[in-house]
């Protein structure tokens, strides 16, 4: 983008050494330079203190609640239907939502001195290309999120934290550099991007779910116990075909999640922490969506310490699966995990499970269900559970009182009474 404001500053130098009428109604002033729309020649169009003006608009300013005074709305007031250049004023900070939904704001030029870039700031908007400025240490959640035509990213070094979904839904993005400051990576923060090789540095020490959801070959740079637990998360959370590496690193095994019916021993699902296969050693992570799906032959089934994650629909339907041993390792049950399997009658949920959803549907012979103290819960959760019998919670009366319940899908929520009939017990275990 540097290269859009020399091409504005030559036009413009040019343009006033020539004559040429720029604009009639402007005195430029020392607060504004020569920020301003601009056309893709580098013709200034609006000088940005008219915007400030006439428009009341202040790129600063959250308009999440004012999206009629949005920079969208002001293009819109100005007729300007052409694709257009903001060069943007000497900020800390670009508000939420304030150039979302700009679909002819082509290239933007950030200000050295910007220091934060907001929650949907660019949303949907028509932008090709963006340099952050290393000032920049966070781009907050959706940022840039659904901004098809973004093709070029440039990550520069200063930058902690990029946020959930800020990059999402942009086909035209193949690839991008993560600099060795980044420490978090938020749920899908990359998801659906065109991105065919993603390198991420040992200096990233969170990266929630999904962040890099069907991309390409994602590469970790760190060891082997930090990419199992992401890879719990996320990496093995992609479309067939998605790739993960560990760039070459050296490690005394490889992580691995089992993606069919596998580990069974006279209906005994045994799954190992490690394991040897083809001279190599591997260490189970994770179960992968469905991979256990319908499978009558297991009535016994145990988890290893080692395993992170079980994903979407993992045992759906093992209608004679009777007994289940979670590990207290576990961190994610996805959608569906149990749903169908009319043979459990106990479950002891991990301390570390956050959410449980529709995990147990159609359980009919679930009696004894023991819940963290943090769980989140939700209708869907234990539809179809007829014989409960008891409720082990793992906090106070205080606290269970106090939980709420999201109706699927979670527009609303109702009293945790709703959940339970009158007969199923709660007892409060702390």
């Amino acid at each position: 983008m540097k290269r859009i404001k020399i091409i504005v500053f030559t036009f413009l130098v040019t343009a006033l050494c020539c004559g040429c009428a720029v604009t009639t109604d402007f005195v430029e002033t020392d607060d504004y330079g020569d920020a301003g729309i601009y056309d893709l020649n580098g013709t200034l169009l609006v000088p940005y203190e008219t915007l400030v003006k006439n428009y009341h608009f202040d790129i600063s300013k959250d308009y999440e609640n004012d999206e009629n005074k949005g920079f969208s709305k002001v293009l819109q007031k100005l007729d300007l239907n052409e694709d257009v250049v903001l060069v943007v004023p000497s900020v800390s900070r670009i508000g939420e939502h304030a150039l979302s939904y700009a679909e002819n704001l082509a290239y933007c030029e950030l200000p050295d001195t910007l220091e934060t870039i907001g929650g949907y700031a660019f949303y949907s908007s028509g932008l090709r290309e963006i340099v952050i400025p290393s000032g920049v240490s966070e781009i907050s959640h959706n940022a840039f999120d659904s901004c098809r035509e973004l093709s070029i990213v440039t990550l520069n070094d200063g930058l902690k934290v990029i946020d959930t979904s800020a990059f999402r839904y942009t086909p035209k993005l193949t690839e991008i550099t993560i600099p060795e400051t980044v420490e978090t990576i938020g749920s899908c923060a990359f998801q659906d991007t065109g991105i065919d090789y993603v390198r991420i540095p040992d200096t990233v020490s969170v990266i929630g779910d999904n962040a890099f959801g069907n991309v390409g070959t994602v590469c970790y740079n760190g060891n082997a116990e930090d990419f199992a637990g992401f890879g719990a998360a996320n990496f093995h959370h992609f479309n067939a075909g998605n790739v993960c590496d560990l760039c070459g690193a050296s490690v005394d095994y490889i992580p691995y999640t089992i993606q069919g019916a596998e580990f069974i021993d006279n209906g005994v699902c045994d799954i190992p922490d490690t394991f040897e296969r083809d001279d190599q050693r591997y260490r189970v992570v994770s179960i992968a969506v469905e991979a256990y799906k319908d499978n009558t032959d297991i009535t016994s089934l145990s988890i290893p310490d080692s395993m992170k994650s079980i994903q979407d629909g993992a045992f759906v339907n093992c209608i004679n699966l009777e007994q289940v041993n979670l590990n207290d390792h576990l961190e994610i049950l996805g959608r569906d995990v149990f749903s169908g399997c009319t043979a459990i009658q106990e479950i002891v949920i991990p301390d570390q499970i956050a959410t449980i959803t529709g995990c147990f549907s159609g359980c009919t012979s679930l009696r004894n269900v023991t819940l963290p103290k943090a769980i989140g819960l939700s209708m869907e959760d234990f539809a179809g559970c007829d014989h409960l019998e008891k409720i082990y919670y793992r906090g106070t009366e205080e606290e269970w009182s106090s939980k709420t319940v999201g109706a699927p899908p979670p527009v609303m929520n109702v009293s945790i009474e709703m959940l339970f009939d009158e007969h199923v017990k709660i007892i409060f275990t702390e």
